[in-house]
């Protein structure tokens, strides 16, 4: 996933977050709401913010294009992102908690700087 996120960089991302499908199962695992994902084993959560709703569209059209992503979506609904969202929140926390090996503490807050991406 790094090494594709350069490539979404030219597209004025206001958040990336990427998970597996371990976070996925987890939270299937814990009885909550998964909503349907991209084909895959692996996704990228991109946010694009702007002042016209159309040019926002056509660039997170072009973003996905330019991704080299098995699928990809463009969501618009704040209700269906929100669903998308929560599935990082609630996957961060439970797999801390959940898993036979669990995640390392503060681990969903790490960052690197998109320079040293790829």
């Amino acid at each position: 996933a790094a090494d594709a996120v350069t490539a979404l960089l030219p597209f004025s991302p206001v958040a990336c977050e990427g998970f597996g499908r371990r976070i996925v199962d987890v939270v299937s695992r814990a009885g909550r709401p998964v909503p349907d994902l991209p084909r895959g084993d692996g996704w990228m959560f991109v946010e694009l913010r702007g002042d016209d709703e159309t040019e926002v569209a056509s660039r997170a059209r072009k973003l996905v294009a330019a991704s080299g992503c098995l699928d990809g979506w463009v969501v618009s609904d704040p209700g269906q992102a929100a669903a998308l969202w929560k599935i990082r929140a609630d996957g961060a926390g439970l797999a801390g908690v959940s898993l036979n090996k669990p995640a390392w503490a503060g681990w969903e807050d790490s960052a690197v700087p998109a320079n040293d991406l790829g």
